[in-house]
């Protein structure tokens, strides 16, 4: 994840103004988002204490969007939330200074495509497939056939291990409604990189990752341990059809929907 996040500002970096940018028109917040699910859950990490947090991932009938919420981080100042749309568009709320920014993920991402015309991309994916493949690491997961219940919903479990030592056990199931795979393959233009990443690892060999990118398919638990012996867990507390919404009303936005990495980077330092 870290390195998907550098390669999107990488690619801002050697990216230019489009005339399309301009003249596409800035998404409308609605006055409310609605929800009618909500998963609770709770990661707790001793690797760092700074990374334990409680998140809440509220889901519609509809899949129009979708939000997660943070809070309990030691280094964030009040909560975190983020609203992904099926369109691609991404709000975020900032608690701590009252602020909305949005953003396009679809245009931060043909940013990022724009890396092709200065790196070796081919070089760049193959790596990526190879670390997948195992290479270097010896990765491998295995589909276990225990299950156990959650709510109304079956968990299956996967175990990971790699060659330096560690070892993971995964929990999933499959929900009846969008989860944050569904809208992560959305924003990434129909899920290419992510697609092209499971398909490099066959299913014989890695079940957990075919499993984690199938549609609807929530991590309901996550037990890991490195080869230090430095853990971190993640728990699902509740699975709930509980209607609720977030209000956009009292933040300052800056809607920056329209506009690509470098004119958002410009934007925000004419604002400073």
């Amino acid at each position: 994840m870290k390195s998907f996040i550098i390669l999107v500002c990488l690619a801002g970096l050697f990216s230019g103004k489009t005339s399309s940018a301009q003249a596409q028109s800035s998404y409308a917040l609605p006055d409310n988002f609605r929800f009618d699910y909500e998963v609770s859950q709770k990661l707790t990490s001793k690797k760092n204490a700074a990374d334990t947090c409680t998140m809440h991932f509220f889901y519609t009938k509809s899949a129009e969007y979708a939000a997660a919420r943070f809070s309990g981080m030691e280094k964030m100042k009040g909560n975190m939330t983020m609203v992904i749309t099926k369109d691609g568009y991404l709000s975020i709320f900032d608690d701590q200074h009252k602020r909305i920014i949005i953003l396009s993920t679809h245009k931060l991402m043909a940013d990022l495509m724009n890396l092709a015309k200065y790196i070796k991309v081919d070089s760049l994916m193959a790596n990526m497939k190879g670390k997948m493949n195992g290479g270097g690491n010896g990765f491998q997961s295995t589909k276990t056939g225990n299950h156990k219940t959650i709510g109304s919903y079956t968990a299956e479990e996967y175990t990971a291990s790699d060659s330096h030592g560690a070892k993971s056990t995964v929990w999933i199931a499959k929900m009846d409604f969008d989860t944050q795979v569904d809208y992560l393959l959305s924003a990434m233009g129909g899920g290419g990189m992510l697609k092209m990443m499971g398909n490099s690892a066959s299913s014989a060999t890695h079940p957990l990752m075919q499993a984690m990118i199938q549609s609807r398919s929530l991590v309901t638990e996550v037990t890991s341990v490195d080869s230090a012996g430095r853990s971190f867990s993640l728990n699902t507390t509740s699975i709930s059809a509980v209607p609720s919404s977030i209000a956009v009303s009292g933040y300052a936005v800056s809607n920056y929907s329209n506009m690509g990495f470098m004119e958002i980077m410009g934007a925000e330092m004419r604002r400073n």
